[in-house]
């Protein structure tokens, strides 16, 4: 279980542990409840039918599973048309913290409570709380399209690039750690935002995240066991 006393790499090796498990024994589960959900309801072939399932692993770490008909799939016409990634949550110090990965090998993309609560004040969603607006954002930006990363002379961090990551609504901002497979986005930058302003990534960082910020917790109860 994660807890707020593991420093990163024993936060990211139960991470780790955790998916490895969920993709031999939970994602093929899922996977077939999908593919019979879609074809008991009658699903249109050619629509995404997006799918999230919580659940709460032997280890007592909460996740969230999205499934949905393959972008590169014109129509779904089997299981294996399908396409996955999972989102992990748990609480440090700092508040919320949300990791996403698509496969074994992939990297591994943090996110911060303070993303989110930016996400739903610029899109305007008015969602109650921190975790609806952590559905919310996945369930309509499965993809990061490109990542851009560039150095700056002046950057805070040692070892690190800016990380501008383009998604279905907007700009996803952060930084990624040089030599590692972890980035960590810090804030949401909407599209509607971005044609108003050409500013910097570290810009919008300095004036937009506060490491200090307390994310207040919000847990729920989930009815799915791995």
């Amino acid at each position: 279980m994660i807890v707020p006393a593991m420093n990163e790499k024993e936060i990211e090796s139960e991470i780790k542990k955790d998916f490895a498990q969920i993709c031999k024994s939970t994602i093929p589960r899922l996977a077939i409840e999908y593919d019979r959900e879609r074809r008991k309801n009658k699903i249109d072939k050619s629509s995404d039918y997006n799918k999230l399932y919580s659940i709460k692993t032997a280890g007592k770490n909460q996740w969230m599973i999205f499934i949905k008909k393959a972008t590169d799939k014109p129509k779904y016409k089997h299981g294996a048309d399908g396409t996955f990634f999972c989102v992990v949550y748990f609480y440090t110090k700092q508040g919320l913290n949300v990791c996403r990965l698509c496969d074994l090998d992939g990297d591994l993309e943090f996110f911060y409570g303070h993303f989110f609560k930016r996400y739903n004040e610029r899109q305007q969603l008015n969602l109650p709380n921190t975790l609806s607006a952590v559905k919310h954002f996945f369930t309509m930006n499965e993809s990061f399209r490109s990542l851009l990363s560039h150095v700056k002379k002046e950057i805070a961090q040692p070892g690190t690039v800016f990380a501008e990551s383009v998604c279905d609504e907007g700009l996803a901002l952060g930084v990624h750690y040089i030599g590692t497979s972890r980035t960590v986005y810090k804030t949401f930058i909407s599209r509607h935002l971005l044609t108003k302003s050409q500013r910097s990534v570290e810009e919008i960082l300095d004036e937009e995240f506060d490491e200090n910020t307390i994310v207040d917790p919000y847990t729920e109860t989930n009815n799915v066991a791995a």
